[in-house]
């Protein structure tokens, strides 16, 4: 459903379009619109009024300062430092700093763990878009709890955005949690 659809349907609903800016001056917004969902909507923590989420398809490139967007690989090689992606028994608490730190802290763990770690690198997935899926279809309720999918074309996200109207109404694991989403918030 368009969004000015939805909001004549629901006139009293409150529902904000995303403002992100490219650094050309020009909206990082493709399209909007409003998606319904069956009685899983209560997982969108606040769906809106008639069980619906909002959508959005963002262009994500050319956009300003630290929003730039990064290769996966550059990304992935990011992620080994982090702390967040470290084995919980190697107690890091904090992100390594050098590639000599990391590998120190690595050197202490056992052979599984370390299998483990490597594993969980290889399948990190960014909760953003990057250079080669600068296409981002992002889905929310009005509270604290959002989808998104990366896309390499523009074309890719608008048949997504096709396929799940056609389905409607949506149900959040089959359709969105099954389908390649990440939750990003």
């Amino acid at each position: 459903m368009q969004l000015d659809e939805y909001r004549l349907l629901y006139p009293t609903e409150i529902v904000h379009s995303c403002t992100l800016t490219k650094s050309d001056g020009t909206s990082a917004l493709v399209r909007e619109g409003m998606l319904k969902f069956d009685d899983s909507a209560c997982d969108w923590a606040g769906p809106f009024e008639g069980d619906y989420a909002y959508f959005c398809i963002l262009d994500e490139r050319h956009l300003p300062g630290t929003n730039k967007l990064k290769s996966l690989a550059q990304l992935r090689e990011e992620a080994r430092f982090c702390h967040y992606n470290m084995p919980r028994t190697a107690g890091f608490h904090n992100p390594a700093t050098s590639e000599a730190q990391l590998q120190k802290r690595l050197k202490d763990l056992t052979p599984k763990e370390l299998r483990e770690w490597e594993a969980k690198i290889a399948a990190w997935h960014p909760e953003h878009a990057w250079i080669e899926c600068p296409f981002t279809l992002y889905l929310c309720g009005n509270d604290d709890f959002s989808y998104s999918k990366w896309f390499p074309t523009l074309e890719a996200a608008h048949e997504e955005v096709e396929l799940l109207l056609a389905c409607e109404p949506l149900n959040t694991q089959r359709d969105i949690r099954d389908n390649g989403f990440v939750f990003t918030n």
